[in-house]
């Protein structure tokens, strides 16, 4: 069972993810709105050389817009923290539910300590799957489109440079992205290692000073605790490296589309207007791929730690056989 079929069958949770994802679309589009009548507003104070009456009426429907993308920004945020908590709540309470039902025989293969962090630990790291990591993937397949089209309509030469970088960056993004699977897989079985393996010394602690190995046992602690640590360096340093390629990536579109766009200014070939909006888009085009870049970490984290309580939910329930005996 994965996150997307957890929401399926929890309507009440999908219908909160489908809001913020909804909203979030709507703070795109204002986004997009607002630059061209920012680029406008420029155009008709800097080089038309209008009264501050003039662009009056605009700034002040920037500003309005501003609110709004503010608003819709809080409430997209409140309504993924309000699905994650009801579905982490319903996750953590069914889970446990079924480990009662399994009951000590059919746990008593389990570490005590490992299923105590899938069921804290584990499950609060969905909350980053559906707060940030799912919206930002449903945006960054959505808002690239809309800027694409929108920078198509204002300047159709631009969108070949776009249609050339941007499957760029998302083959570069799938290729980082499976190393970081199995390094996060990794690091969250070292977690649940960890926590059994700290649980057992505290247990044994008493053994360990009646046979005088109490030095022994804190070095095996600091061991694995810094094979932990290497582990979740390596998820920070893929983490790193893919948010550094996609800035890089990024940059060196955006580049390419001021060169282009400033040979045609100079040529008289396009508007001041549409250049400067064109240039400021671009940016956005992007600006989804970066942050799905950054939160595909944190899903990860969801996925694996959501594979691991799917394990432990599809252990069979202890049976309870009645017996009656006729007395004669």
């Amino acid at each position: 069972m994965w996150p997307r079929s957890l929401l399926a069958e929890h309507p009440q949770v999908r219908k909160w993810v489908g809001i913020s994802i909804l909203l979030g679309l709507l703070a795109a589009g204002i986004l997009v709105a607002w630059t061209i009548l920012l680029a406008g507003a420029i155009n008709d104070g800097f080089i038309k050389r209008e009264t501050l009456s003039g662009v009056l009426p605009t700034l002040v429907l920037m500003a309005a817009l501003l609110l709004l993308r503010a608003l819709c920004l809080w409430l997209a945020e409140n309504s993924s923290q309000h699905a994650s908590g009801r579905l982490r709540r319903k996750v953590r309470s069914d889970s446990l539910a079924h480990l009662i039902a399994v009951g000590p025989a059919g746990l008593s293969e389990e570490r005590t300590a490992e299923l105590t962090s899938t069921l804290g630990q584990g499950v609060d790291s969905l909350d980053a799957y559906l707060s940030r990591f799912l919206p930002s993937a449903a945006l960054a397949v959505i808002v690239p489109a809309g800027v694409f089209i929108t920078i198509g309509v204002l300047d159709p030469w631009t969108t070949l440079i776009l249609l050339f970088t941007g499957p760029m960056l998302i083959l570069l993004l799938a290729v980082i992205g499976s190393r970081t699977r199995s390094l996060t897989q990794r690091r969250f079985e070292e977690l649940g290692w960890l926590s059994s393996f700290y649980l057992d010394m505290i247990q044994g602690l008493a053994t360990l000073k009646a046979f005088g190995r109490s030095e022994e046992g804190a070095e095996m602690v600091e061991q694995v605790s810094r094979r932990y640590g290497e582990a979740t360096m390596d998820v920070l340093r893929t983490a790193f490296q893919t948010s550094l390629m996609m800035e890089w990536a990024a940059t060196a579109a955006t580049a390419l589309v001021a060169v282009q766009i400033s040979f045609r200014l100079i040529r008289g070939d396009l508007s001041f207007d549409l250049a400067l909006a064109v240039l400021m888009l671009t940016p956005e085009f992007f600006a989804p791929l970066r942050r799905l870049a950054i939160e595909y970490h944190a899903g990860q984290e969801g996925n694996a730690a959501l594979e691991r309580i799917t394990e432990l939910n599809a252990l069979p329930p202890q049976t309870r056989s009645v017996t009656t005996e006729g007395q004669g």
